[in-house]
């Protein structure tokens, strides 16, 4: 397990531990690198999810960041069904917030 390692979201960096699992390079996107963050990250940005509107609230501190989690996810165009319904939350806070 590797701990406390930084993920910025938006403007906000939070520790967050890892287990590394051996999986195979994605050939369709060179940068790619899928992570999984369940509870104890959700535990730790003490996050918020309305699931009526579909807005999930991250906070640091004092400040707040929200975001609209229905228009997060993205579907690749070769993708068969079942991996279409997969959330791909990760990919798309990289791309909008963190650069």
């Amino acid at each position: 397990m590797i701990e406390d390692v930084l993920v910025q979201v938006d403007k906000f960096y939070y520790p967050v531990d890892f287990i590394v699992l051996d999986t195979e390079p994605i050939a369709r996107e060179p940068n790619h690198v899928p992570i999984i963050l369940g509870k104890p990250f959700l535990a730790t940005t003490n996050a918020l999810i309305n699931c009526r509107n579909g807005v999930m609230q991250l906070t640091f501190g004092n400040m707040t960041l929200e975001l609209n989690i229905f228009h997060l996810c993205k579907r690749h165009p070769n993708q068969d069904e079942d991996e279409q319904e997969k959330v791909c939350l990760i990919d798309t806070l990289i791309e909008e917030h963190v650069e």
